[in-house]
């Protein structure tokens, strides 16, 4: 399991408890900690005479279980609020005319024209990639005008909104943080009073 390893990686530098374990204790801990819990399993993942009852008796096992435990949720967070942040900063700073054409049609992430007569909301949402975060919808409905024409709207995020929410949540994250006081500013300019659409119309094929 490379993220226990990783833990393992950061208490063999940095612990009280931990890193004066016993190699087969050090591996009972972590093999405790990863997977659910059971004693058992642990020790018979360590081998030899290894017993779960008295491993879990000794306050060294103990304290560095808490650490183990600890580490591995700092870093879990850690990676969860870098996610948070980036999907949050791609919702708020995109440009829509990343998601069109010259033409106004949709644009393919690998640069292929968009053709209409095949769309697919599922193949152009895995060819924009990591920028699919800034698509809230596609909807698909009659044209109001044509009945043979069928209206495809990719609905785009409300820029304004997520950059309410990335503010607000950089500020939870700093909350408490009295040793580096910080800012954030930012300048936005849109004229938009909602979230940008993009509609491509294509022909329906009638029977």
């Amino acid at each position: 399991m490379n993220n226990a390893q990783e833990v393992i990686n950061k208490l063999e530098a940095d612990s009280t408890w931990f890193k004066h374990l016993k190699p087969q204790y050090k591996l009972f801990v972590a093999e405790y900690c990863s997977n659910g819990f059971i004693g058992t399993s642990a020790a018979k993942a360590v081998g030899g005479k290894m017993s779960a009852n008295v491993a879990l008796k000794l306050e060294a096992v103990q304290k560095a279980k808490q650490e183990f435990v600890e580490a591995a949720l700092i870093d879990t967070i850690g990676k969860l609020e870098t996610r948070v942040i980036d999907v949050l900063s791609k919702r708020a700073f995109y440009n829509p005319l990343m998601f069109i054409d010259s033409k106004g049609q949709p644009k393919t992430a690998n640069g292929e024209e968009f053709n209409p007569d095949d769309f697919n909301e599922e193949e152009y949402m895995k060819r924009l990639g990591d920028d699919a975060v800034c698509i809230d919808g596609i909807k698909m409905a009659m044209h109001p005008k044509n009945a043979n024409l069928l209206a495809i709207t990719v609905v785009l995020a409300d820029r304004n909104q997520a950059l309410k929410q990335l503010s607000a949540y950089a500020n939870l994250a700093r909350e408490g943080d009295v040793d580096k006081p910080s800012s954030f500013v930012v300048n936005v300019f849109q004229k938009e009073k909602e979230a940008p659409e993009v509609v491509i119309e294509q022909e329906v094929k009638k029977k």
